[in-house]
C-alpha cells in the first residue's frame, strides 16, 4: 500500500489547534490551581501562627489578672497585720456593746477588717491550700484577740461595779499568747505568698505539659 502525502486541510488544523489549545489550557489550570493551593496552606499556616500568638496573649492577660488578685489578698492580710501590729488589737468590721471603752471604730478600721474578711475567702481560690488554711488561721487568731478584747472590757466593767480592782491576768496571758502567734504569722507571710507572687512565672505562658498536670500544692 502507498501513502501519499497530502496537505492538512482546514478542518485537520482546526482540530490539532483546538487540542493543543485544551492541553495548555489544562496545563494553565492545573498551574493555577497548584499556587492558589499553595497561597491557601501558606494563609492557612499564617492564620495558624496569629491564633497561637492570640492564644498566648489571652493567657497572658489571665495570668496578669491572677497576679492582681493574689496581690489584692496579699495586700490586704499586710494591712490587717499592720494595724494590729500598731494598735495591739485587730481590726474590727463592727463594735460591740463590749467593745464601748475602744477606741472609735473609723471608716479605715471597718475598711481593713472588711478588704481581710473578703481576701480569705478569695485566697482559697487564688492560692494553694497552703496559703489559705494560714489566712484562715490569722482570722481564727483576731476572732480570738476579739473575744479576749471583751472579756477584759467585760471585767473591767464588773469590777468598776464593785469598787474593786479588775483581776486581769490570765486574760492577759491569753492575749499575749495570741498576738505572738499572730506576729509569728506575720513573719510568715512574705515566704508564704512569695511562690504565687513570681511574676515571671506567672507571665510565662504554660506548656501544653504544664497545663494537663496537677495544680502545684
Amino acid at each position: 500500500m502507498n501513502w501519499e502525502w497530502a496537505p492538512p486541510t482546514w478542518e485537520a488544523a482546526a482540530i490539532l489547534a483546538t487540542g493543543t489549545g485544551a492541553v495548555i489550557g489544562a496545563t494553565w489550570v492545573g498551574l493555577r490551581q497548584a499556587s492558589i493551593s499553595e497561597r491557601q496552606a501558606a494563609i492557612s499556616e499564617r492564620q495558624a501562627e496569629i491564633h497561637e500568638h492570640l492564644s498566648e496573649i489571652e493567657a497572658l492577660k489571665v495570668r496578669a489578672d491572677l497576679f492582681d488578685r493574689r496581690q489584692a489578698v496579699y495586700r490586704a492580710a499586710n494591712e490587717w497585720l499592720s494595724f494590729s501590729y500598731a494598735y495591739g488589737r485587730v481590726a474590727r468590721p463592727y463594735t460591740s456593746v463590749a467593745e464601748t471603752d475602744v477606741e472609735e471604730l473609723t471608716d479605715e478600721e471597718k475598711t481593713i477588717a472588711k478588704d481581710f474578711r473578703i481576701a480569705v475567702h478569695d485566697s482559697r481560690f487564688l492560692f494553694r491550700p497552703t496559703v489559705y488554711e494560714a489566712m484562715k488561721l490569722m482570722r481564727e487568731i483576731g476572732m480570738a484577740l476579739r473575744r479576749i478584747d471583751r472579756s477584759i472590757a467585760s471585767a473591767r466593767r464588773r469590777a468598776e461595779r464593785k469598787g474593786e480592782e479588775a483581776n486581769l491576768d490570765q486574760l492577759l496571758d491569753q492575749q499575749e499568747g495570741e498576738l505572738d502567734k499572730l506576729h509569728k504569722a506575720g513573719q510568715a507571710l512574705d515566704k508564704l505568698f512569695l511562690p504565687e507572687l513570681n511574676l515571671g512565672d506567672l507571665i510565662r505562658p504554660p506548656k501544653l505539659s504544664e497545663m494537663s498536670g496537677d495544680p502545684p500544692r
